[in-house]
């Protein structure tokens, strides 16, 4: 017994204090514990959208190479407040120590919007802008019976992801829409849609394209549109993905080029 713990029971009667309590822990935040900055988000409105969107969709469309189409469905006011939102997100996960999953397997900066209150308003954006689009655009790959989805924002910038590799999309129909904001770089390349049989074929010139991204700018295709992006250079890139999913049987999926082939050896 050390000389403090003798003084101590010498002057209390021969009893010690009991030792000073352990600090509570600090309770665990939870994604259910987040506050959004801008709650109306959560849902979306028709004033959210672009009006010369909402008055036509298919003809506010540009088929920038076949079977990749690009157009401007929501306002700007929109796509920067939903910026904001991923930003405010990010700082409180950091503060809080909230751990939340990558938006995918192969994204690890990001946020699963669907798990942050977000999943009412990315069903929404499906069935105003994905579904009126896919059904006359991607009717052979259930681009007419979308029913489910997952909706996240992915991060790109030097430090962290700064490309992803070559791969088709776990989904029917892909929204793709960068949110901004200033970037070098970080180009998406696409080569060609393929059924699951000839994935890992080659590439044909009429297949390869690249796409500039621009905020604002989204661009739709089938998830088995083969594609990647190339590495960012400089800024910060955050784009808003949507795969669009649909429980219908799928149809007899034949990529009519590779399939051909292989029926003819």
């Amino acid at each position: 017994m050390g000389l403090r713990e003798r003084l101590l029971r010498r002057l209390l009667g021969g009893a010690l204090p009991p030792p000073p309590a352990a600090p509570l822990p600090r309770a665990v935040a939870t994604l259910d514990d987040y506050v959004p900055l801008h709650p109306g988000l959560r849902t979306l409105r028709p004033e959210h959208l672009r009006s010369d969107f909402v008055r036509d969709p298919l003809s506010s469309v540009e088929e920038v190479h076949p079977e990749i189409f690009a157009f401007r469905p929501v306002t700007d006011a929109w796509r920067q407040q939903l910026v904001e939102e991923i930003i405010h997100f990010e700082a409180w996960a950091a503060e809080t120590g909230c751990r939340h999953d990558p938006p995918n397997s192969m994204n690890s900066y990001g946020v699963v919007l669907d798990r942050v209150g977000f999943q009412a308003a990315m069903a929404a954006l499906m069935e105003a802008v994905v579904s009126p689009l896919a059904v006359e655009l991607f009717p052979a790959v259930g681009g007419g019976s979308l029913d489910s989805h997952h909706g996240f924002a992915v991060e790109y910038r030097p430090g962290a992801d700064v490309d992803l590799g070559f791969h088709v999309d776990a989904s029917d129909v892909t929204l793709n829409l960068c949110l901004g904001s200033q970037f070098e770089g970080g180009d998406l390349y696409f080569e060609g849609r393929r059924c699951g049989l000839h994935r890992q074929t080659g590439c044909s010139p009429s297949d390869r394209f690249t796409w500039a991204h621009t905020p604002g700018v989204a661009l739709l295709h089938a998830g088995k549109h083969r594609h990647g992006a190339l590495e960012i250079t400089q800024g910060e890139r955050l784009n808003l993905i949507l795969w669009c999913h649909s429980s219908a049987p799928p149809d007899d999926e034949q990529c009519a080029d590779w399939c051909a082939r292989s029926m003819a050896r």
